[in-house]
């Protein structure tokens, strides 16, 4: 039996034998069970995980199909994770509710929707009190937002570095200069800013304030979704814009045939949970939820590519990771416990692993060798997995044009490969690309 030590004084999350449990103290079963009404209603709204009665001071915690966390989302996710928590405060506050905490932490998707799943985030709200988490929502939904909406999208890696909510000193500094006079970053980041500066926190700045009626609380939430709702991700120019069309690296036959012979070898494996690594736009992601019928996940450390995957394919199946393989979010420590790192929560989570056009990515530009990577796709996959990894050749311009002296890796040979993919599969099938000299390998993992 594991404790997962945090910061709620209401109860631990504790691991037995592999199932999540949730242990109250006293104050906390009587606060949980009487927001058990509550909870069941914003369960019923997709916006809640509902785990039901305790027995014997626990409950048992419903399972996550895939648990990522912020700077792993994509920017619809983010976006509708901030609003589910604005609607669920608005929600308890008509029902005498408030939410004790509101960090982006307390939200996955679950079956294509951002729910909130920690049980213990309702408390009751006295008339006239402020929403004491109101500073956390803005330093940790709010302040990266406007990062990625108004400087670059690709600062919703912040986070990562500051799990707890972001300096607002530091945000402010980082908005374009006429964006920091706009009233959200006036109203939310520079008041916030400059309590902090005179060494009043921003709660206690709230905390201190006359008593806030139910219904300007509620307008402060509702300004909040507006503020949330009109905001667009702003994109560095990508590498990868255009791949698809006139920089695709394939003939129209070469590609057909790639395309045929992956959904074959998807169909007749028939796998009900797979994953595609460096899934691009999701060209590839769609065959997977085709065949799939539990989950899919699909990484791409590309935040413009992974937005318009995310867009495009709409699935309860479809879960889109903001990652790199090579470089995957390592574990956080966090108020006493320990986030676990992405690797951790791949391993041995799926069926079949796509890995097509991603090798010599992996060689040349994060130098991975190819028994790093036979590892870390072995990693990911059940017992008994599939893998259909894509050969591409020292030859190919793809590989010229990711480094002029592919010749400086002696190891990046057709045998090599093999050799190293050897260690953990069996060879099932090979295709070679018309056209072409890149080759499809289907592999079994040992």
């Amino acid at each position: 039996m594991n404790g997962l030590e945090g910061r709620d004084p209401w109860g631990v999350v504790l691991v037995i034998e592999g199932r999540w449990y949730r242990r109250f103290t006293p104050e906390g079963e009587r606060f949980y069970r009487e927001s058990l009404p509550l909870q069941a209603q914003l369960a019923a709204q997709n916006l809640w995980l509902l785990a039901g009665e305790p027995v014997g001071g626990q409950v048992e915690l419903p399972v996550l199909a895939c648990l990522t966390y912020p700077w792993e989302w994509d920017w619809a996710g983010w976006q509708e994770a901030a609003l589910s928590t604005l609607r669920i405060q608005k929600e308890a506050l008509k029902a005498g509710w408030s939410l004790r905490d509101a960090t982006p932490l307390n939200l996955t998707r679950q079956e294509g929707r951002m729910v909130w799943f920690d049980q213990l985030s309702l408390g009751p709200y006295q008339a006239g009190e402020p929403w004491k988490a109101y500073p956390e929502f803005v330093a940790t939904f709010l302040a990266p937002l406007l990062l990625m909406a108004w400087r670059d999208r690709r600062l919703g890696k912040e986070l990562l570095l500051y799990p707890q909510g972001l300096p607002l000193d530091l945000v402010y500094s980082l908005l374009p200069g006429l964006r920091r006079w706009h009233p959200t970053a006036l109203i939310h980041l520079r008041l916030s800013r400059q309590a902090s500066s005179r060494g009043t926190s921003a709660a206690e700045k709230i905390s201190s304030r006359p008593t806030l009626s139910t219904r300007r609380l509620l307008a402060l939430v509702e300004s909040l979704e507006a503020d949330v709702q009109g905001l667009k991700p702003r994109y560095a120019p990508s590498p990868w814009e255009g791949y698809e069309g006139a920089a695709c690296p394939y003939s129209e036959r070469a590609q057909a045939h790639k395309q045929q012979t992956v959904a074959a070898w998807l169909e007749r494996l028939a796998p009900r949970r797979g994953m595609d690594l460096g899934a691009h736009v999701g060209t590839y992601t769609r065959f997977l939820l085709a065949v799939a019928k539990e989950k899919v996940l699909a990484l791409e450390q590309d935040a413009y590519a992974l937005d318009r995957l995310a867009a495009s394919l709409a699935s309860s199946r479809l879960y889109p990771i903001w990652a790199d393989i090579a470089h995957p979010s390592p574990p956080v420590q966090l108020g006493g416990r320990t986030l676990p790192g992405l690797l951790e929560r791949l391993e041995s989570s799926v069926e079949v692993v796509l890995a097509l056009a991603l090798v010599h990515h992996l060689r040349l530009r994060s130098f991975l060798t190819f028994s790093v990577q036979a590892h870390r796709f072995a990693h990911c996959l059940e017992p008994g997995g599939h893998l259909i990894v894509e050969y591409v050749p020292p030859t190919d311009p793809m590989v010229r044009r990711l480094h002029s002296c592919p010749e400086t890796f002696p190891d990046y040979s057709e045998e090599g490969f093999l050799a190293a993919m050897g260690t953990y599969f069996s060879l099932e099938a090979v295709e070679r690309l018309p056209e072409s000299e890149r080759s499809l390998y289907l592999f079994q993992k040992r």
